[in-house]
């Protein structure tokens, strides 16, 4: 694990102080990881990554086309193959 000191203005640590209420949580730290989390979710998440085009493909080659009900059971489908 990595440690840092880190320089907040007083907006950003206002910003913390709700998100930390918001969610409940205990302290900066779990609540800096929190955002890094969402943030790493909303800005890869949307880009489609050479393995899923692959896997994709791979299944069109094969004939085999499943419905889901959402895209977390397609998710889980994917990530198991």
């Amino acid at each position: 694990m990595v440690q840092i000191l880190v320089n907040l203005d007083e907006h950003e640590n206002r910003f913390l102080n709700i998100a930390k209420g918001v969610y409940g949580l205990n302290n900066k730290a779990v609540t800096i990881n929190l955002i890094i989390r969402e943030f790493e979710e909303k800005l890869f998440e949307p880009q489609l990554k050479s393995e899923f085009v692959k896997k994709i493909k791979a299944l069109e080659k094969r004939g085999k086309t499943n419905e889901y009900g959402d895209f977390g059971e397609f998710r889980k489908k994917m990530e198991k193959s």
